[in-house]
């Protein structure tokens, strides 16, 4: 027979006290206890022969709870102190070391680096990536809200605020570093084009002038360079606005307005020095200084949840298999534009360069995808190792009054003005270093 417990017998003497008979107290025990009610008595009857009442069990009970309760309170006070105590001694060692330190400090003598006694100067390319220029393109202030705004004279001044800016940063931010050599990085898009309606209503300038004007343009830009760089290097890809037919195609892709306005600055510029490099293909790899390439204008991505990432892995992963083909073999670099958003993102496979655009915000950016962005263009350097030294992402939005030098021949202030920009006496030893 199992023995009573103290909860037992508490709940027996509450069910018998509380029942009206002997049979009823039966019944109860054995429905909750499944005891009886005889069992019950004869557990009475034995603890009465001790001297003992279910009184003095629980009071019992009761004062064992209380003994264990305050033996836990005890050993929860045992575990604290040990860990104050441990906690002193990790102090007195943390203080104890620093203190060691700052006596020790007090011996130490500072090595100052000596200076050479002639200033080293380096080497390197400066890169340009030039797209999206979207050449003949309106933005409304009013259709934007003042967010944006954008035509050919805005275009003008932020291609010259862009050259200003070139100078500055290489020749008075940059100390230390000669430039002999500019690569240009032209990545498509360079007109507005003529395939999509609600740009043909609102351009102003026509296709041919957006070729004609704008090469103009871009030529002098173009020579200012040649006038600072020793050699200048332009390398052209097509872009998707500059296309012949509306519907898309792969073949003869190069048929672009785009090619025109490269073709046209090969002729203007011929007796420059500036080299053009202008592939069929849709994407080409540059070599820089060890370093390899790959560019191209960037509208085969497809953005998934408003964002190219994913799909730019995806393509770079199946472009490194496909050069496998060509003796490059292979590329460090991906540059890419038509997305106007300028930004770099470093991968396990290498890095990702996207290219901002000389707009910024459209109509169509704000209204279609709710996004804006700043008019930027990149720019970098490559060291004799192949390697990126420092990139500035040019913003082209800054306040900017400066008098206007590209200007078209038929404006009145043309006459007698040279298009190449001189190099000042500090940009000329530079050049000379």
């Amino acid at each position: 027979m199992r023995e009573w417990t103290i909860d037992e017998l508490k709940r027996a003497k509450e069910i018998v006290e509380s029942s009206s008979s002997m049979k009823e107290a039966d019944k109860r025990l054995r429905d909750e206890l499944g005891r009886t009610y005889k069992a019950f008595k004869v557990k009475l009857a034995k603890l009465k022969k001790k001297g003992i009442s279910i009184d003095d069990l629980l009071e019992r009970e009761e004062k064992e709870e209380e003994v264990q309760y305050l033996f836990g309170v005890i050993d929860r006070m045992k575990r604290e102190v040990d860990k104050l105590r441990s906690v002193s001694a990790l102090d007195r060692l943390i203080a104890d070391r620093i203190s060691d330190r700052i006596e020790s400090w007090n011996r130490i003598r500072p090595s100052v680096p000596r200076r050479s006694p002639g200033r080293k100067v380096r080497s390197e390319t400066a890169v340009l990536v030039l797209s999206d220029l979207h050449i003949g393109e309106v933005v409304s202030r009013d259709e934007t809200r003042g967010i944006s705004e954008y035509n050919f004279d805005i275009f003008r001044r932020r291609l010259q605020l862009l050259s200003d800016k070139i100078f500055h940063l290489l020749f008075d931010c940059l100390e230390g570093y000669k430039f002999p050599e500019l690569r240009i990085l032209c990545l498509g898009d360079v007109v507005s084009g003529n395939i999509i309606d609600e740009l043909v209503e609102t351009n102003d300038l026509s296709i041919v002038d957006q070729v004609v004007d704008g090469a103009y343009v871009l030529a002098q830009f173009l020579a200012e360079q040649c006038a600072v760089f020793d050699r200048v290097v332009f390398h052209g890809i097509v872009g998707n606005h500059g296309r012949v037919t509306k519907t898309k195609r792969y073949k003869r892709k190069y048929c672009s307005w785009d090619r025109m306005v490269y073709e046209m600055l090969r002729i203007i510029l011929k007796n420059q020095n500036i080299e053009f490099h202008l592939p069929k293909s849709f994407f080409d790899v540059v070599e820089i200084n060890g370093a390899k390439f790959l560019i191209a204008h960037g509208d085969e991505i497809r953005m998934w949840m408003g964002i190219p990432f994913y799909n730019m892995q995806k393509f770079r992963m199946a472009m490194l298999e496909l050069v496998k083909n060509l003796p490059v073999q292979t590329f460090d670099y991906l540059i890419i534009g038509h997305f106007h958003n300028c930004f770099q993102m470093d991968t396990p496979i290498g890095e990702m360069m996207v290219n901002g655009s000389m707009v910024g915000g459209s109509e169509y950016s704000i209204g279609r995808l709710a996004m804006t962005s700043r008019p930027t263009q990149l720019l970098f350097g490559v060291n004799k190792h192949g390697m990126i030294s420092w990139r500035f992402p040019v913003r082209l939005d800054d306040p900017y009054d400066a008098p206007l030098r590209y200007l078209l021949p038929e404006e009145s202030s043309y006459e007698g003005r040279s298009v190449q920009r001189v190099a000042g006496p500090d940009e000329q030893d530079r050049r000379e270093a």
